[in-house]
């Protein structure tokens, strides 16, 4: 016997009757439903938040001379101070994703995000981002290079995620970026293997519950267009470490090394 998908009960009218037994709802589900649910005492009982298993991020091509000035680790600060990450994700996101302070994605094993928040590099500080750029030679982004952002598939949110970002790199810093949405393969091929992305949004997730899922690709060698020889020393020593408690220590001071 054929069943045609198309003629299955969907959708959070049909879970209220009872058609379907489960229904999930994320950052992309109508604010309006998203409401009703919150607003009804039996299916916001019924409602069953769970910690993400992935991590969205800003990639930067850091390859000495390849694209500069991104090599310059002031300039990414800059960038990275000029963004409160709170708000947008806030506003954007609605209530369905957190603000990222490393890697790790809340509520995963050894996530130290409310330790690392509290670092200068996650500060939100506008006149201090436009400080560290015109004391590397780009006062209010006069002769910055237009970079193109790729981003991988986007979907709805994670476009207005990076537009926002753009809008407010050009008013708080002068600094011009291009939007460059791309299918998979273009994605994979300019970001990762053939490197010629200078900056990309991408998203990571799990392969296994262990802090090693989300740190072994930024080792040297690893996907990532960047070279950081004295971290990735650390991180395999961490990595390797066996007592389990230590380990996990060590994994953490790793990340902290990496933000």
């Amino acid at each position: 016997m054929e069943i045609r998908e198309e003629k299955l009960p969907k959708g959070l009218p049909a879970y209220i009757a009872g058609d379907i037994k489960r229904y999930t709802i994320d950052m992309n589900t109508p604010a309006g439903e998203v409401a009703l649910i919150n607003a009804n005492p039996i299916l916001r009982a019924e409602s069953h938040p769970q910690p993400s298993s992935f991590t969205d991020y800003l990639g930067f091509n850091t390859l000495a001379g390849k694209f500069p000035p991104l090599d310059n680790p002031n300039v990414r600060l800059a960038l990275c101070k000029a963004i409160d990450k709170e708000v947008l994700v806030a506003q954007i996101y609605s209530g369905f994703a957190n603000p990222a302070w490393g890697i790790l994605p809340a509520g995963f094993p050894n996530y130290i995000g409310d330790q690392l928040k509290e670092l200068e590099f996650n500060k939100f500080d506008l006149e201090a981002a436009k400080q560290l750029l015109a004391d590397v030679g780009y006062p209010d982004g006069k002769g910055f290079p237009v970079f193109e952002l790729y981003i991988r598939p986007p979907t709805d949110k994670q476009l207005a995620l990076c537009e926002a970002i753009q809008a407010r790199w050009k008013e708080v810093l002068g600094i011009q970026v291009e939007l460059r949405p791309s299918d998979f393969q273009s994605f994979t091929a300019a970001a990762f293997k053939d490197r010629t992305a200078p900056m990309y949004h991408v998203g990571y997730s799990l392969d296994y519950y262990d802090p090693a899922t989300f740190l072994n690709v930024f080792r040297n060698g690893g996907r990532h267009p960047h070279e950081n020889p004295e971290w990735t020393e650390f991180y395999n020593q961490a990595n390797a470490t066996l007592d389990f408690a230590k380990r996990f220590e060590l994994m953490a001071e790793a990340e902290k090394q990496l933000v």
